[in-house]
């Protein structure tokens, strides 16, 4: 205080009790073990917030493994994932803060010891004093596994992606896949079937359909965030932080106007098809090049066609994927950093379609834009925006989620979801399968159909992290753009 004055320490006070009463955050301290379902009285919360508290969210392993640091707590589940995916879990701190203030749950629980029920092998491996950090991670068995985790940890990391144990395939009856070809399936796509049965069970997911009004206010604070940027940096900034710019904030900003794209191409803002299609417009304007009215033609294929050859035009050509699968890791890096390109030009010469006045609109909006932004804020300014595209498009952890949604890390299984903190970022779009699966609901209410129908989803393979995925695609041999799931081609 006598050196920074009372203000400062009361802006230190205030933090305090104001970060621990009504704030999303402070929601851990009820989430935790108050009783949300008799019977279960500690529980965890897999949410975007984790990442600011050392994952103390993950509560049922941390007091079954306090040991175990806060970084690696994912894991944990990763491992184990039986005695923890069928638990009752929180997605929202902030909905259980008001889920405390205006329901009426039961007082007590009845349930007795519930951190004692996991098997004792697992104990003894946390209190095992032979701790080898050189072991390859794959053939670690799960008690070695979590011996490791329980060592001390001085940084804090991301979890690797994972995959549950117990997967449901989803890709039907494959064939047997050959050297340079895709696999090949011999059903139709998963989506519809699953949608069926969940409908028939949990009718109430309907109730999660239709537009989300607060897509648009994102999209204009977005919007203005980039252009206000590329202005500032494009008359004052030197080309290094220019580009480390675009890299770091830029690319996620691009990476969140196209999939307001995403969410517009579904009319997810407005009831109105044209004022989604006009909103789309705007969250076009910092791409640069016009894309919103053509990406929706060839998105809502993909929906109703995934895997069909020439059909389904987010799939690699073959050419593409021979040329690209020649060079080893090396190649499949160039794939990486213009994969952006490729998805962009690619309907272009399997699939093209008739321009028509959206897309005449979409053109002569965005070209007039461009020049005009040119003009007034100069070409650096706009090279900033490029720049954010093909670098964010690229090696980067938010394009983690091109390779993610549908290339095949497990034969058998075509669309993987991903639960990690960057989904705040983009809509949800992480949570791929339960989109395939209900396409009318928004981003913002995705992770309602999990906690809803947790039984179709915690079986799935899925990923934790993008840049785990990029980097593993790269890495791994049998990786490639041939690992996509064909079927046969719609006449």
């Amino acid at each position: 205080m006598k050196l920074a004055g009372p203000r400062a320490f009361a802006y230190l006070l205030a933090s305090v009790f104001l970060g621990g009463g009504l704030h999303p955050i402070a929601g851990h301290f009820i989430s935790e073990h108050y009783v949300f379902a008799p019977g279960q009285e500690t529980y965890s919360y897999y949410g975007p917030l984790n990442i600011f508290v050392y994952n103390v969210g993950y509560h049922n392993e941390h007091h079954d493994f306090p040991k175990v640091p806060g970084s690696r707590l994912r894991q944990v589940r990763e491992i184990a994932p039986e005695f923890y995916n069928n638990l009752k879990f929180h997605t929202s701190w902030t909905k259980v803060i008001v889920d405390y203030i205006t329901a009426h749950f039961p007082a007590t629980a009845n349930r007795e010891a519930p951190h004692q029920s996991l098997p004792p092998n697992l104990d003894a491996a946390l209190a095992s004093a032979n701790r080898k950090r050189d072991t390859p991670r794959r053939s670690l068995t799960p008690s070695a596994a979590l011996e490791i985790l329980a060592e001390v940890d001085i940084f804090f990391s991301p979890a690797p992606h994972c995959f549950s144990t117990h997967a449901i395939m989803s890709s039907g009856q494959l064939q047997a896949k050959t050297s340079g070809d895709f696999y090949w399936s011999k059903d139709e796509e998963p989506h519809a079937k699953r949608r069926r049965e969940i409908l028939a069970k949990y009718p109430q997911i309907k109730e999660l359909y239709g537009p989300d009004w607060t897509t648009c206010p994102q999209i204009f604070a977005v919007v203005s965030a980039q252009l206000c940027l590329a202005v500032y940096l494009g008359n004052h900034a030197s080309w290094g932080v220019l580009l480390a710019v675009a890299y770091v904030f830029g690319g996620f900003a691009t990476a969140n106007l196209f999939l307001a794209n995403h969410e517009l191409s579904h009319n997810l803002a407005f009831k109105s098809n044209a004022a989604n299609r006009v909103l789309g417009l705007v969250a076009n304007l910092p791409i640069g090049i016009p894309f919103s009215v053509a990406f929706k033609k060839y998105h809502l294929e993909h929906h109703l066609f995934q895997g069909h050859d020439h059909v389904d035009t987010d799939i690699p050509t073959k050419g593409e994927a021979r040329l690209f699968s020649m060079g080893g890791a090396a190649l499949k890096v160039v794939w990486v950093i213009g994969q952006l390109l490729f998805y962009a030009i690619r309907p272009l010469f399997l699939r093209p379609k008739p321009m028509g006045k959206w897309d005449a609109l979409n053109l002569v909006t965005q070209l007039g834009f461009d020049l005009m932004f040119m003009k007034l804020a100069g070409p650096r300014a706009f090279a900033y925006l490029l720049a954010s595209v093909f670098l964010g498009g690229g090696l980067h952890p938010i394009a983690g989620h091109f390779i993610s949604e549908h290339y095949v890390f497990a034969p058998g299984q075509e669309t993987y979801s991903y639960y990690g903190p960057l989904n705040i970022f983009v809509y949800n779009v992480g949570y791929h399968n339960e989109h395939h699966d209900f396409p009318k609901v928004p981003g913002s209410r995705l992770r309602q159909v999990r906690e809803i129908a947790p039984e179709f989803y915690n079986n799935l393979k899925f990923h934790t992290s993008w840049t785990k995925v990029i980097v593993d695609y790269i890495t791994d041999p049998s990786m490639g753009p041939f690992s996509r799931t064909l079927r046969k081609k719609v006449e």
